[in-house]
């Protein structure tokens, strides 16, 4: 599992803007549009799973690979905000076996933020990229992550090399 400051560096060295990687009881005070990487523990534990949510407007969308609903805490934070809307995907794309859920978060976040599509759905069409059969979604994602940061790379007109994070994840799941 990827650690808050892996997840914040591959977010900086790709250009995906972040408000923060956040335990769940530590969510800000103030409600703040942006995408949030938030953990399912609370601190001070070292973390179990990540997912991630971004905050469009009055829109909310809370991705979890494991589809679970949205935790009390990120549901209380999008309250906040007078008439916001929070939705979640219902699709299990994470094989339970696997522990790329940060990899998952990196990569919706990805997706949407360069999304042209209203938020609910480049959502969707995140989730629909991946199969019923979780056992070929680590690869999937792998793919999916090589095509939006050649984009990114290509749009940018950066030559800079690939993170070594995004290395290690195709030379692992790629290679298989």
């Amino acid at each position: 599992m990827l650690t808050n400051f892996q997840l914040e560096d591959l977010c900086r060295y790709y250009a995906v803007p972040l408000v923060g990687c956040f335990m769940k009881n530590e969510l800000p005070k103030a409600y703040k549009e942006g995408n949030y990487i938030i953990n399912l523990e609370s601190a001070p534990s070292s973390g179990s799973h990540w997912v991630a949510m971004r905050i469009q407007n009055k829109e909310a969308m809370y991705c979890d690979s494991f589809a679970g609903p949205p935790v009390e805490e990120a549901i209380n934070f999008v309250r906040q905000k007078k008439g916001s809307h929070l939705a979640y995907n219902n699709s299990v794309i994470q094989d339970f076996k696997s522990n790329n859920c940060g990899y998952y978060s990196f990569c919706f976040l990805l997706f949407v933020t360069n999304s042209r599509k209203p938020l609910y759905v480049a959502s969707n069409e995140y989730i629909s990229l991946f199969k019923d059969n979780t056992l070929d979604n680590d690869k999937i994602l792998a793919d999916i992550l090589r095509r939006q940061l050649n984009n990114h790379i290509e749009g940018s007109r950066n030559n800079k090399p690939n993170h070594p994070l995004m290395e290690r994840l195709w030379r692992e799941k790629i290679c298989q």
